[in-house]
């Protein structure tokens, strides 16, 4: 379906770029305002905002007034974001503030691609060309990449906390996940050596011949727990890679704990900077 004035313009293009560029426009604005996007009110707003850019060249209306109609519909989709009264005033700010600079960059996209375009009583410029499309999938790519950097990020963050560790006793060798955990400092209090701990399950073949009474006792405190007491196994030796540089503990320690180490089960040892 076309309509226009001087140039005919597909009604199907005004509603597909009005709809994306508002919708970035507001999606920006609860970012910049630091807050969480509301992916429903967005929608709102921008169904409204489209379909007042469809209906407005039917409104015989003159220029002073109709800038106030429109200035009055912007007021109109700001407010449903649901803000106090001062993030209010900020978002609409924002919001003028990203309009017009949206505005000088698709003018900027116009001039470049050499595209014809015609000024129309809408929130925004027209054109026979869907340059919302262009403008959209722009914006989609570049928030797909800095969420995959963040993932990226957040996983590699991660990761270099696990470590495998390879766990040697009385002829028998076993590797389990570990998490490198900064706050344990449990210690032998004879040795001073570092204690790691380990959930006993994971271990369990390396218990079958040992006599539990004869093991020492290290008391601890977790974060919201009262005192306890761990008992203590020491193996051959510990090995794990940090930096890609193996690290082996002789005579190392282990706390046995009788409950899991994590609550999603990703790791089954505590080690801590003791343990080095």
């Amino acid at each position: 379906m076309k309509w226009g004035g001087a140039m005919e313009v597909y009604i199907e293009i005004v509603i597909i770029d009005n709809f994306i560029i508002d919708f970035i426009l507001l999606y920006l604005m609860y970012i910049f305002l630091g807050e969480k996007p509301k992916t429903k009110r967005i929608v709102l707003g921008t169904i409204i905002a489209t379909a007042f850019a469809v209906v407005s060249p039917m409104i015989v209306l003159s220029q002073n007034t109709f800038l106030c109609v429109k200035i009055a519909m912007s007021f109109l989709i700001v407010y449903l974001a649901r803000l106090t009264l001062k993030r209010y005033i900020m978002a609409t700010l924002l919001f003028y503030l990203l309009t017009f600079t949206f505005g000088g960059v698709v003018l900027g996209m116009f001039n470049i691609l050499n595209i014809d375009f015609a000024d129309v009583n809408s929130f925004f410029i027209l054109s026979d060309f869907p340059i919302g499309v262009l403008v959209g999938g722009i914006f989609l790519a570049t928030i797909l990449c800095m969420k995959g950097y963040k993932f990226a990020k957040k996983r590699h963050s991660k990761s270099s906390f696990y470590y495998d560790v390879k766990i040697y006793f009385r002829g028998m060798e076993k590797t389990i996940k570990g998490y490198y955990d900064s706050g344990n400092f449990l210690e032998d209090r004879v040795t001073g050596k570092g204690i790691s701990v380990v959930y006993i399950r994971s271990i369990f073949d390396f218990l079958e011949n040992v006599d539990f009474g004869t093991l020492d006792r290290v008391k601890f405190r977790s974060v919201g727990q009262v005192s306890d007491s761990l008992r203590i196994l020491e193996v051959d030796k510990i090995e794990l890679y940090v930096d890609k540089k193996l690290h082996i503990i002789y005579n190392g320690l282990l706390g046995l704990s009788y409950q899991p180490i994590s609550d999603k089960g990703d790791f089954d040892i505590l080690i801590g900077p003791m343990l080095f």
